[in-house]
């Protein structure tokens, strides 16, 4: 199961959460748990209010299937956000705004989520 995963508002920007760390143990790899996890945190976020969530992880090819599962949930790759200098060995990615997700994890469209939109 994953190691460790968490998500914070940043103190330093109203709105934007970061994903500090997620990992999945090599055992449960390519079972949708890690997927699972993105998006309850993404449903999380919005939940709370967040209109942006990013990450940092790595560019070597280890964290391709990283890189893959968060294009695949929307992240896009952006400059460092605050806190962060430009690393060659760092890919920095995010989601916004933040969407609301259905319990299949399904992202439910701006005109199911607001009225008269």
């Amino acid at each position: 199961m994953p190691r460790t995963h968490r998500s914070r508002g940043r103190k330093d920007e109203p709105g934007h959460g970061e994903i500090k760390s997620m990992r999945t143990a090599a055992a449960h790899r390519r079972k949708g748990v890690a997927a699972a996890l993105v998006d309850h945190i993404v449903a999380e976020a919005h939940a709370r209010g967040l209109t942006r969530l990013s990450l940092e992880t790595g560019t070597h090819e280890f964290f391709a299937p990283a890189r893959a599962l968060y294009a695949g949930r929307g992240f896009v790759t952006c400059p460092p956000f605050v806190g962060y200098t430009d690393d060659p060995h760092s890919t920095f990615m995010t989601l916004a705004p933040v969407p609301a997700r259905d319990p299949q994890g399904d992202v439910v469209e701006l005109s199911e989520r607001l009225p008269g939109a």
